[in-house]
């Protein structure tokens, strides 16, 4: 039986006379060194990486643009005028809405923050906003984590003597809108491939640097969170923000966030990014989900007021559980569907009418994990169907796909993993046949399993504190900075068992002696790996239990020993 879930690609072998040298000048593991070589790092770019700190984050004027933004902002400020701020309703969206807020209401702005109604306005700017702005007699209008596409809005607020200043970081069009400031990581070169809170937090930088009376990097606790959970690479300043949030999150430095995590059963001091992606940031995505973006953006504007805090942490506690069971039943009802049809399509196009609009991105993501195929689900709202899409693998580009079939669809946009459109209902059995037929072409060099990358072979030992401290220094681990895989062959694994909700706990023989190893949604492999010993792909962690330190393996993928 064949039970390895992934494709094992070994990262190229490494100069042993080369990772001895790097090792003995950086003072690090070997096992460490061999990895920033396989990032083809010398020794001058591995100390940097080492050393990520904040003298290292770029300038915010590296964005063209910025000297326009500050300008306008400050001058807007000085002459009371009305600004508002225009944001998203997922977890990067609220950050970057409350980055600018606080900012804003730091220098003493006559500011108010807008945040959409997922399931009543949809994303961006739209003319009916800009009216309802012209009609409050505003001056100036930021977006943050959205605008890049309004070309009409921006058109409709220049004629009503609005000015517009675009924040965003999705992909740009050749011609963009005609704003007075455009802040976009894709129009400049070279560029940290910043989140929309990261745009954000380097104009408030830009700000502070201009006018000061504040300090930018306490919002870095905030950025962080919604860096992580937007799934931009961990590099360049990105890193930077993911190391120094968690360490303001750790210290509590902000009320809300504090609150939040003591709802969800952590410890700030123990936290970790993983904390930032699946505790935090889908507890702050819930608010959007269900229409109440809101209560996040309450929730990040605390500071010191624990007893609110409390109240708005307990609230998306509560959102986030609803989403849970409504990302089961789209789950059930999504693969229901495809196991009833006589072959799983290359590209998966499902409708329903029950399915709620907050919820189906998730869906569609857990559908492109389990089959390994681009997946879109839609909501049937009569005339028309709105829905969003998510791509298994970086190769696959869902923007591109879409643009061929876009004579078939009414709005698209998003990114080349993630995407949302508005469809007539007509239209989608053309679309999808066509989307299925791009997604063949497109998919046919794409193996049928995703690829994990092995740094390399040793058996994991249970008192190697050396290494585990030393693997730290690599973190924040994420997109672009991918956890260190290794591989351990010809183990065997004592009492095995089911814990939790599928997952699988047991102890792994090694010539080294036992270790702890887990395997998260791993228990169906219980039977097998009884039988015979198993070849391992898996990560190191160090696990802190009752006052006692040891290391865990944590089990990514197993296959019969040959």
């Amino acid at each position: 039986m064949e039970t390895e879930r992934y494709i094992w690609n070994f990262l190229p072998s490494v100069n042993l006379m080369d990772i001895t040298l790097l090792s003995r000048k950086l003072g690090v593991h070997p096992v460490v060194s061999k990895i920033l070589l396989q990032k083809e790092y010398n020794l001058q770019k591995s100390r940097e990486f080492l050393d990520s700190n904040l003298e290292k984050l770029s300038s915010p004027y590296l964005f063209k643009d910025m000297k326009k933004a500050v300008s306008r902002i400050v001058q807007a400020i000085e002459n009371n005028e009305k600004i508002r701020i225009y944001g998203d309703y997922d977890a990067d969206g609220v950050c970057a809405t409350a980055v600018m807020q606080l900012t804003l209401q730091q220098l003493g702005a006559n500011v108010v923050p807008v945040i959409p109604n997922r399931l009543t306005e949809g994303y961006g700017l739209t003319e009916e906003v800009i009216q309802r702005f012209y009609r409050e007699n505003v001056n100036l209008i930021i977006t943050v984590d959205n605008g890049i596409k309004s070309f009409d809005e921006v058109k409709l607020a220049n004629q009503l003597d609005i000015d517009v200043i675009i924040t965003d970081h999705h992909i740009c069009d050749p011609q963009l809108p005609e704003a007075l400031a455009v802040l976009n990581p894709f129009l400049e070169q070279d560029m940290t491939p910043f989140a929309g809170c990261g745009v954000a937090f380097q104009l408030s930088r830009a700000l502070e640097m201009e006018v000061g009376g504040f300090n930018a990097l306490e919002l870095m606790d905030i950025v962080a969170i919604g860096t992580y959970a937007d799934i931009v690479p961990i590099i360049k300043d990105n890193r930077i923000i993911v190391i120094e949030g968690l360490k303001l999150i750790s210290g509590e430095n902000h009320t809300g966030i504090t609150a939040l995590l003591n709802t969800a059963g952590r410890k700030p001091k123990l936290i970790g990014e993983l904390d930032l992606g699946f505790i935090l940031g889908p507890r702050l995505n819930s608010a959007g989900r269900i229409g109440k973006a809101e209560k996040a953006l309450e929730l990040l504007s605390v500071k010191n007021d624990i007893n609110a805090a409390m109240i708005f942490a307990r609230e998306l506690e509560s959102y986030n559980d609803w989403r849970k069971i409504k990302m089961e039943d789209i789950e059930k009802q999504a693969t229901a569907m495809i196991e009833a049809k006589e072959e799983i399509p290359y590209g998966i196009v499902l409708m329903n009418q029950d399915w709620h609009l907050g919820v189906i991105g998730l869906g569609a993501s857990k559908l492109a994990e389990l089959y390994n195929r681009p997946s879109i689900l839609l909501k049937d709202l009569g005339g028309y169907a709105k829905g969003s899409g998510r791509s298994p693998v970086k190769e696959f580009n869902l923007i591109e796909v879409l643009d061929l079939c876009s004579s078939l669809l009414d709005v698209y946009g998003g990114h080349s993993q993630a995407v949302g459109l508005t469809i007539k209902i007509d239209n989608v059995p053309a679309f999808k046949q066509e989307f299925n037929r791009y997604s063949k072409t497109m998919f046919k060099n794409i193996p049928s399993k995703q690829t994990i990358n092995i740094n390399g072979e040793f058996l994991p030992s249970y008192d190697d504190f050396k290494l585990i401290t030393d693997l730290k220094k690599l973190s924040p681990f994420g997109l672009g900075n991918e956890k260190p895989l290794f591989l351990a062959r010809k183990v065997s694994f004592i009492d095995p068992r089911e814990v939790g909700s599928g997952h699988l706990k047991a102890q792994l023989i090694t010539n080294k002696g036992r270790i702890d190893c887990i395997g998260f949604n791993l228990s169906y492999l219980i039977k097998d790996i009884k039988q015979k010993p198993q070849d391992v792909v898996y990560s190191l962690r160090q696990n802190n239990w009752n006052n006692r330190t040891t290391i865990q393996v944590n089990i990514i993928d197993v296959r019969p020993s040959e």
